[in-house]
């Protein structure tokens, strides 16, 4: 099985801030309409995606879920096909969001980094002086915290941006373009720019295996 991407660059960079993120990240690679998505769960609580031109040998509905470390050596071989092995399918946990989302608003793409800037100054004030589980505390109390408000229009509903997603979009680089849309479709919350998009699974939630 194997995968054939165009915009090597991109996803390489993409990949290198998630092993950054986290050493032992999984990237779980779907189709959607025009494009493919490489998608990672990140530390911070939210789902990010690459969308990416790709070739996929695989089956309609199949979504191969692989170490990003085994498709950066890939990328660095210079191999003209990724393989999408050894499979790690198993070992993701977690809902995936689908279907079509709602746009809200458009947030300028300036306003979300300084946003992301002044996120990580505040976490590195929390951790300043304080032991690891306090430091955790204060770093969740932080990405909890409500960065932006978004408003649609009548009828549509109104929604809390935390910075889990600001930050989520900003350590990965997805920060693209003049604005990043807002979007919703319960229980989802999306930040989607031109390089892809981050999701937040809002509300109560189970961990499956889907």
């Amino acid at each position: 099985m194997t995968a054939r991407l165009s915009g090597a660059q991109t996803a390489a960079g993409f990949l290198m801030r998630l092993r950054r993120l986290d050493p032992d990240a999984l990237v779980r690679i779907r189709r959607t309409a025009s494009a493919v998505e490489l998608c990672s769960r990140l530390p911070v609580g939210v789902l990010a995606a690459l969308s990416v031109t790709a070739e996929l040998d695989t089956a309609t509905g199949d979504e191969p879920v692989v170490a990003a470390d085994a498709i950066l050596r890939s990328l660095a071989a210079d191999e003209p096909s990724i393989a999408l092995s050894p499979r790690r399918d198993a070992e993701w946990i977690g809902a995936m969001p689908s279907g079509d989302f709602v746009g809200l608003d458009a947030v300028p793409a300036e306003v979300l980094t300084r946003l992301a800037e002044a996120g990580a100054r505040t976490f590195k004030q929390a951790a300043a002086g304080r032991s690891a589980k306090a430091a955790r505390t204060l770093t969740d109390a932080v990405l909890d915290h409500v960065a932006l408000t978004v408003s649609g229009d009548a009828g549509q509903p109104t929604v809390e941006v935390t910075q889990r997603l600001v930050q989520g979009m900003a350590a990965t680089g997805l920060i693209a373009g003049a604005a990043v849309e807002v979007e919703v479709r319960e229980p989802w919350l999306r930040l989607r720019s031109p390089l892809g998009s981050v999701y937040l699974r809002r509300g109560p939630s189970i961990d499956l295996l889907v």
